[in-house]
C-alpha cells in the first residue's frame, strides 16, 4: 500500500512496513544548501531503539568503609517529541575519602552517554548511599538527581548529598518501540497508535497521551483472529476505525479508563488504505472490494452505525477494477471543491488509471432531478493525492521518470478546474491542450407495457455550455449500446 503518512505536531510520521518508522519535520529549510545540511535533522527514527549505555564514572578512590560510600546511576532521554526513554542498567560506583578529609564533600565525575539523533535532554538518576555501613544499606531505589538540558556534553560531576535527594524515579511505562516494522499509524485518544506490521498483523500499540514516543510493555490490544490482518487505521474524533482482511473494528475509550474494541462489520473490507476519508455529511468513505462505501452514524452511547453503499448503480465502474491493485488506489476530500476523488487500477493496469468522483452537492439533488452523484475520469496519471490548506488538490505522477524519457511528464500537479487535456511544451511555453469532451448518459426509461406501443415524438435536452459548442446526441434501444440515431 504504500508509505502511510500522520500529521502530529511534532512532525509527520511515516510508516512503510519495512522499514523503522520515521519522524519527519522539514520546516523550515531554507535555501537548497541550508536544506541538505538540515536532512539529518529533519529525518530520524521514531522511538528508542535500545537502553542507553551505562554511566561510567571518571576517576575514583576506593576506599573502605567507614569512610567510603556505594551509588548507583542510570540514565534516561528525552527527545524532541518529550517523550522519556527507558533507563540505563543500574551503574554502581564505590567510593572514600581519606580520614583526614574532614569538612570536605566528595565529587564523582561521570562520563554520561550521548543519546541518538532527536535526543534533547538527559536525566540522570542516582540512590542513596546503600554502602554496608550507611542507614541505607542495599536500597537501590533510583531518584531523580539533575536534568542535563542538552545531547552534547558528556561530563557531569556529582556532588549532591544523599539527603537532598528525594524524588523517587517516577514508575514509566517507557521501552523501545514495540512495532519496528509498522505499516499504519493513527491519533487518537492523544496517543499515537501503530500496528504490529506484517509479522504481528493482529497487534496495535499506543503510547502514552501527548506522549508519542513513550510506549510501555503493556500498552497494546490484541485483535482476533477471525477478522484478518490489519488493512488500514483512522483516528476518527472519538474512535478509532480499524480496517481489517475480512471486516471492520472500531476501538473506543481512553487511556485512562482503557481501551476496548468491538466489531462493527463483517461483510465489508477495505483493501486501499489511501482512499479512507472523512466526508462531511457523509461519514468515513473509502473504497471496498465491491464498492465505495460510507460508515455513518455514532459508534459511541448506544448509537446506530451502518455501512452504507455509495456506488449502487456503478457496476460498470467497479467490475473493471484490478483486484489484486486494489491497495493501490488513492483518495482524498476537498472542501472547496465538496468532492470526493478516487482513483484505481483499472483493466488490468498496475497503477491507478480511472478515477470517480463524487459531488456532495448533487446528492440533494438525486430525488428532484434524478441526477448521478458520480462521475468518472480518465487520463490522470495520479499516484498519490493531497490538498492544500484552500482546498486544492494536487496529485503525484505515477509514472515519471519511470517511463525512461527525459522529457516525460513527473512530479507534482495541481487539478485546477481548467478544461484541458494536460499541457505541453511548446518553444519554451507551456500550452494547454485541447479539451476534454464532457459526456452524459442517462438512465434507461422505461416506456412501460409494450402493448401500448408508446411513442417518442420529441426530447428536450438543457446543455450550458461556453462558446458555440456543438452536441452530439445519440438514443438507444432496448438496452441496445447500439445508437438507433446519432445527430449534432
Amino acid at each position: 500500500a504504500g508509505s502511510w503518512f500522520t500529521d502530529t505536531p511534532y512532525g509527520t510520521i511515516i510508516t512503510n512496513g519495512v522499514d523503522r518508522p520515521v519522524i519527519v519535520n522539514p520546516w523550515p529549510l531554507g535555501t537548497g544548501a541550508e536544506a541538505a545540511a538540515a536532512r539529518t535533522r529533519c529525518i530520524r527514527p521514531l522511538g528508542f531503539a535500545t537502553l542507553p549505555s551505562a554511566v561510567e564514572p571518571l576517576r575514583v578512590n576506593p576506599m573502605p568503609a567507614p569512610s567510603g560510600g556505594l551509588f548507583g546511576y542510570a540514565v534516561s532521554f528525552i527527545s524532541s517529541t518529550g517523550s522519556e526513554g527507558p533507563a540505563s542498567e543500574l551503574a554502581t560506583i564505590n567510593w572514600g575519602l581519606p580520614e583526614d578529609a574532614i569538612g570536605l564533600r566528595h565529587a564523582v565525575g561521570l562520563r554520561l552517554p550521548i543519546g541518538p539523533d532527536g535526543t534533547v535532554a538527559r536525566r540522570i538518576y542516582r540512590t542513596r548511599n546503600m554502602s554496608d555501613d550507611f542507614i541505607h544499606q542495599g536500597d537501590a531505589t533510583l531518584y531523580s538527581l539533575d536534568l542535563v538540558r542538552n545531547n552534547a556534553e558528556d561530563i557531569f560531576f556529582d556532588a549532591i548529598r544523599p539527603d537532598a535527594v528525594n524524588l523517587p524515579k517516577p514508575d514509566l511505562a517507557t521501552g523501545p518501540l514495540p512495532a519496528p516494522r509498522a505499516r499504519f499509524s493513527a491519533l487518537f485518544g492523544g496517543s499515537l497508535w501503530l500496528d504490529g506490521g506484517i509479522d504481528d498483523g493482529l497487534s496495535l500499540y499506543y503510547s502514552a497521551p501527548g506522549l508519542i514516543e513513550q510506549f510501555g510493555a503493556a500498552a497494546f490490544i490484541q485483535l482476533g483472529a477471525e477478522g484478518g490482518g490489519i488493512t488500514g487505521l483512522f483516528g476518527n474524533y472519538t474512535n478509532l476505525l480499524v480496517f481489517r482482511e475480512r471486516g471492520i473494528d472500531v476501538v473506543t475509550g481512553t487511556y485512562q479508563t482503557g481501551f476496548q474494541v468491538r466489531t462493527i462489520s463483517n461483510s465489508v473490507t477495505c483493501k486501499s488504505p489511501h482512499s479512507i476519508q472523512a466526508v462531511p455529511g457523509l461519514g468515513v468513505v473509502f473504497l471496498a472490494s465491491d464498492g465505495v462505501y460510507a460508515l455513518t452514524g455514532g459508534l459511541e452511547g448506544g448509537a446506530i452505525a451502518d455501512v452504507v453503499n455509495l456506488t449502487v448503480g456503478q457496476d460498470e465502474f467497479i467490475e473493471e477494477m484490478t483486484p489484486d491493485c486494489l491497495p493501490k488506489a488513492v483518495g482524498i476530500f476537498s472542501a472547496s471543491m465538496r468532492q470526493y476523488q478516487l482513483y484505481y487500477c483499472a483493466g488490468g493496469s498496475d497503477r491507478p488509471s480511472k478515477g470517480l468522483v463524487l459531488h456532495l452537492d448533487r446528492l440533494a439533488l438525486l430525488d428532484s432531478q434524478r441526477l448521478s452523484a458520480w462521475s468518472s475520469r480518465s487520463g490522470f496519471p495520479v499516484g498519490a493525492l493531497a490538498t492544500r490548506a484552500d482546498g486544492t488538490i494536487v496529485f503525484g505522477h505515477h509514472t515519471g521518470a519511470e517511463s525512461g524519457n527525459s522529457t516525460s511528464q513527473r512530479g507534482l500537479f495541481v487539478m485546477s478546474g481548467k478544461r484541458a487535456k494536460g499541457s505541453a511544451i511548446e518553444s519554451d511555453n507551456m500550452v494547454a491542450q485541447s479539451p476534454p469532451t464532457s459526456t452524459y448518459r442517462s438512465a434507461w426509461w422505461s416506456a412501460g407495457d409494450p402493448q401500448m406501443q408508446k411513442q417518442v415524438t420529441y426530447v428536450t435536452i438543457w446543455v450550458m455550455t461556453t462558446g458555440d459548442a456543438s452536441i452530439t446526441m445519440r438514443h438507444y434501444k432496448a438496452f441496445s449500446l447500439t445508437p438507433v440515431l446519432e445527430r449534432t
